[in-house]
């Protein structure tokens, strides 16, 4: 038995973090119901961002946060930016309030983004943020 189960321990644990499962990984037993970490990224003066579940639907909005390009360029490949000068800034009641309203419980969306999510931000500050939307995805038993 355990020489049959080792193709399913292999695949479950050597997928890196925001990988996109293949196909038969998502038929197995060990595998029915999941969650995965996806991310989503947009400039600010887009005004929209748009997040998808490559399986799934979308769940829940863990982090929201935004780096302008005068920032450390590894931040701006990332999906959770680390110790931001923008983070406290950023109105989270409001970016959580429109995740719901647009994005929860679908595959994929355009959520909306207020241009003032930036409060006591410059208009050249705006202009060139880039918010970073880390959320999950769900597939259900």
């Amino acid at each position: 038995a355990l020489v049959m189960a080792y193709p399913l321990y292999y695949y479950m644990t050597c997928s890196p973090p925001l990988q996109r499962h293949t196909p038969h990984m998502l038929t197995t037993i060990g595998n029915s119901g999941f969650s995965s970490s996806q991310c989503g990224r947009a400039k600010l003066m887009y005004h929209e961002m748009s997040l998808t579940c490559p399986d799934g639907h979308i769940e829940e909005l863990r982090y929201f946060g935004a780096v302008t390009p005068t920032m450390a360029s590894e931040d701006l490949n990332r999906c959770f930016p680390k110790n931001t000068s923008l983070e406290q800034e950023i109105n989270q009641e409001l970016v959580q309030e429109t995740f719901k309203k647009h994005c929860y419980g679908k595959y994929k969306c355009l959520m909306p983004i207020p241009w003032d999510v930036i409060s006591n931000a410059t208009y050249n500050e705006r202009m060139d943020s880039i918010l970073f939307a880390q959320f999950t995805c769900e597939q259900q038993d």
